[in-house]
């Protein structure tokens, strides 16, 4: 090797095809297609997910603007529900917006569809009881629980739509049966106090609101009747103190204070008497204490100290006639005539 020569440095020949370029494209290209295909992947999924949204069928038009609606739209709204709790849905978004109409409208057009849809009869016959028509929701129900005899709450809807339209055997057995899974139901347990108490049983109707009260002890409703059921059963003593609980709670009228003035002259005590009616001047006028005071039942304790120094502290006002506490008519229906219990086609047999 020569001292002072310098190595000559060569450049390698050039690559005839640029394939790392090409890879770089080939790469670029394929980063650009993937989120092209993301972009119109989620337009596509959200259309998709729009077509459940109970929203989405809702015309947003003011009603003036909204286009005429074709004959045969229901049957074409119908047949585009994918899923039956979005057909319910929207159903329910329009008995929650006051349409119940419209509501029922496509509810029946659905059971064309699908008659003897468990859950569309359910819906069905709610909206027949809530507009009213207890004939219709009473077969619906019966039909929807046909089908589900299990749902408690069909069973109590039931009763009720039964009740109101009169058919006083269905609506007992009805509520009979839905207290034999559902011991604690308030509004059952109120629903067979009532009708006890428009077959005159007064017992029962007493043991159901007990009941009631067993599971809410301030049950305003439960309380009252009971306190009505002692009353007219001459139980004063057990009257009284449901009277007083609910003039406590600011809740009586003037016939809970009627009843709990006379309650107390009943069983001679002219100081409770006073205290009650010393209140019930101050929130119904003297006229209506001394309409009491006029009264049959308050000739025992009528010329008691506490009593004679309530008239002197009322103002000077005439007499009215003798006042007696109202006594609210109830309407019982007139039990429909049938051979055999209307629930022995849905309520197991016992054996």
């Amino acid at each position: 090797m020569r001292i002072g020569t310098r190595r000559r440095h060569t450049m390698p020949p050039p690559d005839p095809f640029p394939w790392r370029v090409a890879f770089r494209l080939a790469f670029v290209a394929v980063i650009l297609l993937l989120l092209a295909a993301a972009w119109f992947g989620r337009n596509m999924v959200l259309d998709w997910l729009e077509r459940f949204r109970p929203e989405a069928n809702v015309p947003s038009l003011p009603a003036t603007e909204r286009p005429p609606v074709p004959p045969n739209q229901l049957h074409t709204d119908i047949a585009r529900w994918k899923q039956l709790p979005a057909a319910i849905a929207e159903i329910e978004l329009f008995a929650i917006k006051g349409n119940r109409g419209k509501a029922i409208q496509l509810c029946e057009a659905a059971l064309q569809d699908d008659p003897g849809q468990p859950q569309l009869l359910a819906v069905l016959g709610r909206l027949y009881l809530q507009e009213k028509r207890f004939s219709d929701a009473a077969e619906t129900l019966h039909d929807a629980l046909r089908a589900a005899p299990a749902d408690l709450s069909l069973r109590l809807d039931l009763a009720q739509a039964c009740w109101a339209n009169g058919d006083v055997k269905t609506a007992s057995e009805a509520v009979a049966w839905l207290l034999e899974d559902a011991h604690r139901s308030i509004p059952a347990l109120l629903l067979a106090g009532q009708i006890a108490l428009a077959q005159n049983d007064l017992d029962s109707a007493a043991m159901y609101y007990r009941r009631v009260l067993d599971v809410d002890a301030k049950h305003a409703v439960a309380q009252r009747a009971l306190a009505d059921i002692l009353y007219d059963q001459d139980e004063m003593e057990k009257a009284i103190p449901l009277y007083e609980e609910i003039v406590n709670r600011r809740e009586a009228d003037a016939e809970i204070a009627a009843k709990l003035a006379t309650a107390y002259a009943q069983i001679l005590v002219p100081g409770g008497a006073a205290d009650t009616l010393l209140w019930a001047a101050g929130q119904f006028g003297s006229t209506f204490v001394r309409q009491l005071l006029a009264g049959k039942a308050f000739d025992g304790i009528r010329e008691s100290g506490r009593i004679q120094k309530l008239l002197r502290t009322l103002p000077t006002e005439a007499l009215m006639p003798n006042y007696e506490p109202r006594q609210i008519p109830m309407d019982v229906p007139t039990p429909l005539p049938v051979d055999k219990s209307p629930l022995s086609d849905l309520m197991p047999t016992k054996k």
